[in-house]
């Protein structure tokens, strides 16, 4: 019964947890929100380096496929 007892007195103590105890739970947290942030800068930077003109008809973007030079193909393929 000792060890049952002990894990017992754990789940009972569970309830009065302390800061320390709370400590991982804490950098876990603010590991997460960094990671957050760090995502969303990097969401803004390559969002705000997108081409930003609208498409005008049939007028081709620069650097498209549209825009590549021609492949030659190999004879009888």
């Amino acid at each position: 019964m000792g060890k049952m007892g002990a894990m017992l007195r754990r789940v009972a103590m569970a309830g009065h947890a302390t800061v320390g105890d709370m400590r991982p739970l804490l950098w876990t947290a603010i590991r997460a929100a960094l990671v957050i942030v760090v995502l969303a800068v990097v969401r803004e930077v390559l969002l705000d380096r997108a081409p930003r003109r609208a498409l005008h008809g049939s007028e081709p973007v620069i650097g498209s496929l549209d825009t590549w030079p021609a492949v030659p193909r190999k004879p009888g393929a």
